[in-house]
């Protein structure tokens, strides 16, 4: 703010400098031969070469009215609005010239003018602008901050809770280890069961089968046996049948015998 406070008060100071320059360079001037005298009117002088006109023709200047040879009347100007061409004299041009530069000048004073204040107003803006952007990126840096801060305290509660659950996954990974091996003993023992099973369930078919063959074989001896008791009350005595059966058909005779003597009783 300062700097452009010192910026307006330096273009305000060349400003004005330079108006009051073109003013003085040409306000002041004046045609140096506008004072026509009566004698050189009379004799009809140049006003500039002071010659007559007896081998030069005479030209009227159409601003300051002055009478010149045409070596010193050469310019052509609009004057007053005119469409056409008018003769003026080379002072009189200059003169001319000179108001229009200034008016130029002036015009250009003010234009630089407005365009410097426009710039003033423009740095002051931007100046603001750039004072609202610091406070914004201030803001922003203390936002930042307080982010990375906020992260790095997530950071340390997420490697925590990882640390927690590594743990707690090797605690899994070891209980599952456990009972894979306690899978694997009982998948062993199944096995050795079911190979124990198969082995008895072939032993009770075989048994099966020897009980079959012995109930086959009991029931033709107790045929036979029927058949010698009927045979032997036909012809023989018991004790003569005693002595002709073996050991084993014996006992098995006086079971029958016994069995007979009780449904008799």
């Amino acid at each position: 703010m300062k700097n452009s406070s010192l910026l307006k008060s330096s273009t305000l100071r060349d400003t004005d400098d330079t108006q009051s320059s073109s003013s003085k360079l040409f306000s002041g001037s004046t045609h140096s031969n506008t004072a026509v005298s009566t004698d050189d009117i009379v004799h009809n002088k140049c006003q500039v070469c002071r010659k007559n006109f007896i081998l030069r023709r005479k030209v009227t200047c159409q601003l300051c009215l002055a009478v010149f040879c045409s070596d010193h009347c050469t310019r052509k100007r609009v004057l007053n609005g005119a469409k056409d061409l008018s003769t003026v004299c080379d002072d009189c041009d200059l003169e001319e010239t000179k108001k229009q530069i200034a008016e130029e000048i002036d015009e250009e004073i003010l234009k630089i003018t407005e365009e410097l204040k426009e710039v003033r107003e423009t740095n002051e803006r931007l100046f603001r602008e750039h004072v609202n952007k610091v406070s914004m990126v201030n803001d922003l840096d203390m936002e930042i901050t307080k982010q990375e801060w906020n992260m790095k305290k997530q950071e340390q509660d997420l490697q925590a809770i990882l640390e927690t659950e590594q743990t707690r996954g090797l605690k899994l990974r070891n209980l599952a280890d456990i009972l894979r091996n306690t899978l694997d003993d009982l998948n062993i023992s199944e096995k050795t069961m079911s190979e124990q099973a198969n082995a008895i369930e072939f032993e009770l078919e075989n048994t099966k089968l020897i009980v079959s063959e012995i109930t086959t074989q009991k029931e033709e001896l107790e045929a036979q046996i029927e058949k010698i008791n009927i045979n032997l009350n036909e012809s023989l005595s018991i004790e003569h049948v005693r002595k002709i059966l073996c050991q084993k058909c014996l006992e098995i005779v006086n079971v029958n015998i016994a069995k007979k003597k009780d449904e008799c009783n």
